[in-house]
């Protein structure tokens, strides 16, 4: 037990990690655990700009540092984490830059993980198998190696009262209505199950349910937004917004048709039913880590979880999924977390 050896009382404690809002979102399953083991210590939290929004609305963290693109602003972070005089360092992305910081902040222990060139920066390891282990599990597994239990896995993000309120802004006049979210968001193209096939999808589910289709669509989204929109008569395209706003609106839907993406792991942060459509990635790795969500993928494609950036065929991971196992497991889903849809009689 680590953290059982400490002399001194651990008064500050920064978290890192970058990139990815979904990824931001795994590690915030870190910060209770470490809340409660030190209850007295302020958390900070060093990510990247896109994540300012989220790690806002977690009421645990103390201070937010942004990770900057120039090296200047890179430095002048490196130096107020360093003027901070952490007890803790936990760097959860362990990149070249992110062991700098955590090896410059002069923290008596840092931990991350013992990734090739990047050991030196750290006095505490996490498992160096990357590919054992769920990206959340893997980052819990940091935090237990500092001698910190697990005894719950919960997200501590928070939807603030001003963002529900323009969800209900947004949403009053289809009050009544069951709404089903589709998002279209997804890090790369080849994570982007096509919106022709949302339609389709939702055409079927329209031949049983009642119901408004809820387009959510972020950065880069709207062009198929709107054509999905043409196709789907009923459908209503959400405003542009915030992401947490986008969560808001996502707590007023029955569930959540999505990508492996931020809102997904939003989503399933926020308790949301959902079913997740994998191609390019492996759901072992990267599925929304909640007990109330589903997955789905082409598990037979020769070329299923390819890990490409752009799909150098047409998309066949999602444009032949056979519509029958879409349709039975947006039926599991709907079994299992006990959803009532109007039915069409």
């Amino acid at each position: 037990m680590i953290v059982n050896k400490i002399k001194y009382p651990v008064k500050r404690i920064l978290i890192i990690k970058l990139k990815g809002i979904g990824d931001v979102i795994l590690a915030s399953l870190a910060i209770k655990p470490i809340h409660d083991f030190f209850p007295e210590a302020k958390i900070d939290f060093l990510a990247d700009k896109s994540s300012f929004d989220l790690l806002k609305s977690i009421p645990l963290i103390n201070e937010i540092f942004i990770n900057g693109k120039t090296v200047s602003e890179r430095i002048k972070t490196a130096l107020k984490i360093r003027s901070n005089d952490y007890d803790i360092v936990i760097d959860l992305y362990s990149n070249s830059t992110t062991a700098l910081y955590s090896y410059f902040s002069g923290a008596k222990l840092r931990a991350g993980f013992p990734y090739k060139g990047r050991k030196y920066a750290y006095n505490i390891f996490g498992p160096a198998e990357r590919d054992k282990y769920h990206n959340a599990e893997l980052q819990l597994k940091l935090i237990e190696n500092l001698g910190i239990p697990i005894k719950e896995k919960y997200f501590p993000i928070q939807i603030s009262e001003e963002d529900k309120n323009y969800s209900d802004s947004i949403l009053s006049k289809y009050s009544g209505n069951d709404i089903i979210g589709i998002s279209l968001t997804g890090g790369w193209n080849s994570k982007k199950c096509p919106h022709e096939r949302y339609a389709e999808i939702i055409k079927e589910l329209e031949k049983k349910y009642s119901f408004i289709p809820l387009i959510l669509w972020g950065p880069g989204d709207e062009k198929d937004a709107n054509k999905i929109v043409s196709i789907l008569p009923n459908a209503v395209k959400i405003p542009n917004c915030t992401f947490m706003q986008m969560g808001a609106i996502m707590e007023n839907c029955k569930f959540i048709l999505c990508n492996d993406s931020g809102p997904m792991h939003l989503a399933a942060a926020l308790n949301i039913p959902l079913l997740a459509f994998f191609g390019p990635t492996n759901p072992k790795f990267h599925a929304p880590f909640s007990d109330n969500s589903l997955v789905i993928n082409y598990s037979e494609l020769h070329c299923i979880i390819c890990n490409l950036l752009e799909c150098p065929y047409k998309h066949e991971c999602f444009n032949e999924l056979p519509m029958e196992r879409i349709l039975d497991q947006i039926n599991n889903l709907i079994n299992q977390n006990k959803i009532t849809l109007n039915e069409k009689y």
